[in-house]
């Protein structure tokens, strides 16, 4: 595994990442440029408005990593105008990833974001188990997701998972592509 910025934290305390310089992860299985996690009540919030870019050899890459688990912690992550998010992976790519167990999860990108895989690949992908998840798109802001090989496995521009309730606002671009099976601008499932 390879991690740019790695932030931890259990119970009460929030897990908060802000970046507005260059960063990179290069991994020889799975690449996180930014992760963060938070365990228990804490949220776990990230902002971006610099260049982020996380590249994985064999397995996932994800650009930015954001999750709380075991607990009811909130998922954050915002990528301002300048920021920029490239994730490459082979099996699977997220550019940013939210995901929540009982806390809500909340996507605000009005930069640019792209993911590319040979599976699985996701531009947004957000969930929460037992909370609402938004991901919204701004004005300006753009979303790319792609795979390339004949894998049938779906590429989602924006992909929202919710056990209560999803809501997708795009006011930008999102763009997806898959060489094999489906490609969708917006999935969302709950």
């Amino acid at each position: 595994y390879a991690f740019g910025i790695n932030v931890y934290t259990y119970g009460s305390e929030n897990a908060t990442a802000t970046n507005s310089g260059d960063v990179y992860a290069f991994g020889g299985n799975d690449a996180y440029a930014i992760n963060v996690r938070a365990d228990g009540s804490g949220d776990a919030l990230v902002t971006n408005s610099g260049f982020v870019q996380a590249v994985a050899g064999e397995d996932y890459a994800s650009g930015i990593y954001a999750s709380s688990w075991d607990g009811n912690g909130d998922v954050s992550v915002t990528n301002t105008a300048t920021g920029e998010i490239v994730s490459i992976g082979v099996d699977d790519a997220t550019g940013i990833a939210a995901w929540a167990d009982e806390g809500s999860s909340t996507v605000t990108n009005s930069g640019d974001v792209s993911a590319f895989a040979h599976g699985w690949t996701a531009g947004i992908a957000a969930q929460s188990n037992d909370s609402l998840v938004s991901v919204t798109n701004a004005a300006g802001g753009q979303v790319v997701a792609a795979n390339t090989q004949v894998w049938n496995e779906n590429a989602n521009g924006i992909s929202v998972w919710s056990g209560y309730g999803a809501l997708v606002s795009n006011a930008g671009l999102v763009s997806a592509y898959s060489e094999g099976s489906t490609a969708a601008g917006v999935y969302a499932s709950t």
